[in-house]
């Protein structure tokens, strides 16, 4: 089999909201000397994350890093947003941010809502 036929099975699994399968198909890639690509990993990626599996889907990120795929935007997007849905959103987010930091500065909603007011004062 192909990295596209795999990927294309991985997909099905998705459409049947099975992210284990999924990543089990990726994970199957390398036993069959078969380089994963970074859409292969898109559906289970996916699927964890759009199911609020956050540790699943940062295994899935520690597989792609660990096979030398880099995610690009739409994956860190995925996992961010993953991460801010769960119970402590501050504490899941702050963990993102070092982990794929150091960003010269980050600015949240509620500071921009603040700063933009009209009766603050920086004084």
């Amino acid at each position: 089999m192909s990295e596209a036929a795999l990927t294309a099975k991985a997909r099905m699994a998705l459409s049947m909201g099975d992210g284990d399968m999924a990543f089990e198909i990726v994970k199957q890639m390398k036993d069959l000397g078969i380089t994963p690509k970074l859409r292969s990993y898109g559906p289970a990626l996916t699927a964890f994350c759009n199911s609020g599996n956050v540790d699943k889907a940062f295994e899935v990120e520690a597989h792609m890093l660990k096979s030398g795929i880099t995610p690009e935007e739409a994956e860190l997007e995925m996992l961010l947003r993953a991460s801010i849905y769960l119970v402590d959103p501050f504490f899941n987010v702050q963990k993102w941010l070092e982990k794929h930091g150091p960003f010269e500065a980050v600015v949240d909603a509620a500071n921009v809502g603040l700063f933009s007011h009209k009766h603050l004062s920086l004084s």
